[in-house]
């Protein structure tokens, strides 16, 4: 039972798989001080135009937690901007220039990361 479990679960195995993928985009994207967390989040707002960040965490299918970490990291880094809403209480966020930038100097990391993580994915097999 405990071999069975241990050998064929497909939760473990695509957690693990989840980390060491999450790992090898945090490696290359670290030169420009960027995880692929908040690249996601980036493009997200880029592709969203103005949002409000609950509407970008269910799009990404982020936890509120890791979201608000994530947005105020790329407000501090001045990538993302944050808008007053009409009612000064919503807070919609709007890519910056800089933002901008960042996802443009990301692209060819990203690229990189992507044919590894096809070659990684390509070699994970459940027996």
């Amino acid at each position: 039972m405990v071999d069975e479990i241990a050998s064929n679960c497909f939760a473990v195995r695509a957690r693990i798989a989840s980390r060491d993928i999450t790992r090898l985009y945090d490696d290359r994207l670290r030169p420009l001080g960027l995880r692929v967390t908040q690249l996601s989040v980036l493009v997200a707002v880029m592709k969203m135009g103005d949002a409000m960040p609950s509407e970008i965490g269910d799009a990404l299918h982020l936890d509120r937690s890791t979201l608000s970490r994530t947005v105020q990291r790329l407000k501090d880094n001045g990538w993302i901007d944050e808008l007053v809403g009409d009612d000064g209480r919503s807070r919609p966020v709007r890519l910056s220039r800089a933002g901008k930038d960042m996802i443009r100097k990301a692209h060819p990391l990203w690229v990189k990361a992507q044919a590894e993580a096809a070659s990684t994915l390509k070699q994970v097999s459940i027996n």
